[in-house]
This record gives structure tokens, C-alpha cells and sequence, in this order.
């Protein structure tokens, strides 16, 4: 995913082990710490009746380049909102 989507909440797509399609949206900003849940697609359970809880860690691909104009831009919305965070 990347550093774009990732901050625009894009929901994304992949292929799951079994070769389905899963869209998955996010309500929320993704963080490389971001774990999402999406229950009843995960592996089947013990007594196969069901699935369990497919649990998705995102990799977020940060640009490897970037002008100073727009890096700048990102390093003042980035320290505004971390201020706003502290006044919480």
C-alpha cells in the first residue's frame, strides 16, 4: 500500500491464500502498526464449521523521492497535527 493510500483510507485489494479476491476498505488512517480484522475469513476452524478472523498487517510503501516544496508541505501537516495531538 502506499504512503498515499495509506493516508487517504483507500480501500485495497488482494488475493487470499485460497486465490479469492478480497477488497478490504478502511475506516481509519493505516499506520504500519495498523492490524485490521475482517471476521469469518480467516482459516477454517477446528471443528469445520466456519472460518476464524483473517487478521491484515499493512505494508506501507514510502516514496523514495520527493521535491523539497512538497516535502516541506509534508513535514508542516505532519507537525501541526502532532500539536494538535499534545492539546488532547
Amino acid at each position: 500500500m502506499t504512503l498515499a493510500d495509506a493516508l487517504s483510507m483507500t480501500p485495497t485489494c488482494f488475493t487470499s491464500l485460497d486465490g479469492r479476491k478480497m477488497n478490504v476498505s478502511c475506516d481509519e488512517l493505516i499506520s504500519p502498526k495498523t492490524v485490521k480484522v475482517v471476521p469469518n475469513e480467516g482459516m477454517p476452524t477446528a471443528n469445520k464449521t466456519g472460518r476464524g478472523c483473517l487478521y491484515i498487517k499493512f505494508n506501507i510503501v514510502f516514496p523514495l523521492q520527493m521535491d523539497t516544496d512538497c516535502q516541506n508541505l509534508m513535514v508542516s501537516a505532519l507537525k501541526s497535527n502532532a500539536i494538535e495531538l499534545e492539546m488532547e
